[in-house]
């Protein structure tokens, strides 16, 4: 009797050791915290579990990083676990942080800038510098994109490609993004961008988008300021209704390998509907992707009684409501 009830007694200590134990176990797996937060964490090259498990403790998102370590070795995990950065919570039990590994570390994200007047072409080589893409694939990528679901699109010639509608601004990739990710992340801005006030401005003014954005280019290349780039938007559509040839240096350059400050006679003479001193009218298409400002004059310019300008002093420009007052603001400003 004795006997048994010694064995009975073991058997509760034991019992209540692996109640204790048990339950201590699972405390120390369960969230450090109730509290939802994002925590950044990093795995690092080379780094195993032992040193895992000791940063999350240090970071405040496991209560005992031998107790991750053994959960990782228990699930069969703790080979797997891939360098990189992952978005981890005080609120996550070990099980939830292991699942969270082996989904694999987010996808890298970049910061890239395009800049108001970038060709495709610069846009193509600036990508290609920032290691992002390769220069030829963005720009074959732009030949062979599925541009059908862009109405903004709708009235662009077929012959014409996407120069201009390649919105400029900062954007936030993935670092391994394709070339057409990032060109249908451009064209939505350009769509958002160019909202329904815009489209219903064009719509009155008879005119279609593809005009407006050719306009456009002219002006983000002839104007540095808001103000000024109005004026120009209204001196090249006075020169349209008029015919009269635009004689718009930015489309000489647009020409020329290497953009120049001053044209020579024998560039102004290049044989090309793009040359504006040539052939009146728009040029055949944009000659670059023109920022929000300039987009916004080609649809609401400044009436003046100028008909000629250049560019002055300080980023100004300076207008003349005859060619003889032109010509002494070229002998004034150009000398």
């Amino acid at each position: 009797m004795k006997n048994q009830l010694k064995n009975i007694i073991i058997y509760l200590v034991i019992f209540c050791f692996l109640v204790f134990f048990c339950g201590y176990i699972i405390w120390q797996i369960q969230p450090p915290s109730q509290e939802k937060k994002s925590v950044t964490f990093i795995i690092n090259e080379g780094e195993g579990i032992n040193e895992i498990g000791n940063k999350l403790k240090t970071k405040g998102l496991v209560k005992n990083s031998f107790f991750f370590a053994l959960s990782s070795y228990f699930t069969g995990a703790w080979t797997k676990f891939q360098a990189g950065e992952y978005d981890l919570s005080p609120d996550m039990n070990h099980f939830l942080i292991i699942k969270t590994f082996l989904n694999g570390p987010k996808p890298q994200e970049k910061t890239i800038t395009i800049l108001e007047g970038w060709t495709n072409n610069d846009i193509a080589l600036y990508l290609e510098n920032q290691n992002v893409v390769k220069k030829e694939d963005f720009l074959k990528a732009l030949q062979e994109i599925d541009t059908s679901s862009y109405d903004f699109l709708k009235d662009k010639p077929q012959t014409a490609g996407l120069e201009g509608y390649l919105f400029p601004d900062t954007y936030r990739i993935y670092a391994k993004s394709s070339p057409e990710a990032i060109i249908s992340k451009m064209l939505q801005n350009f769509q958002n961008k160019f909202n329904k006030e815009k489209i219903k401005a064009v719509n009155e003014q008879k005119r279609t988008i593809f005009e407006v954005v050719t306009l456009a280019s002219l002006i983000e290349k002839e104007a540095k300021d808001k103000e000024d780039r109005r004026i120009v938007s209204g001196i090249f559509q006075k020169r349209l209704e008029m015919g009269m040839s635009l004689e718009s240096c930015a489309t000489i350059n647009y020409l020329l390998e290497k953009p120049k400050e001053k044209l020579t006679n024998e560039d102004l003479k290049i044989d090309s509907p793009y040359n504006t001193y040539l052939y009146p009218g728009l040029p055949p298409g944009p000659i670059n992707n023109p920022g929000l400002e300039s987009i916004e004059a080609a649809i609401w310019p400044i009436k003046t009684d100028y008909l000629y300008f250049l560019a002055g002093p300080e980023g100004k420009n300076v207008y003349a409501k005859t060619f003889e007052e032109h010509q002494k603001n070229k002998e004034k400003y150009l000398k």
